[in-house]
């Protein structure tokens, strides 16, 4: 899950290789939107709440560390 949060990030903002981007699209179709479907909503709020600049990357990263070692998600 945290390498599809890292692409998804990455592709977001504009900052992912045209190539890797190339690649998923052919492996996957629409990758982005199959990504978001599989985050659970506590990833997704934090996902949005980074791009919309609410949080710093330091607290992206350790809310994402604590949910992802939650037996919760």
């Amino acid at each position: 899950l945290g390498s599809m949060i890292a692409q998804f990030i990455a592709y977001s903002d504009g900052s992912m290789d045209q190539n890797e981007e190339r690649s998923l699209r052919e492996q996957l179709g629409s990758w982005p939107e199959r990504y978001w479907q599989a985050f659970p909503p506590v990833i997704r709020s934090y996902i949005t709440e980074y791009l919309n600049g609410e949080l710093t990357e330091k607290e992206f990263k350790a809310r994402l560390r604590a949910s992802l070692n939650s037996s919760s998600v």
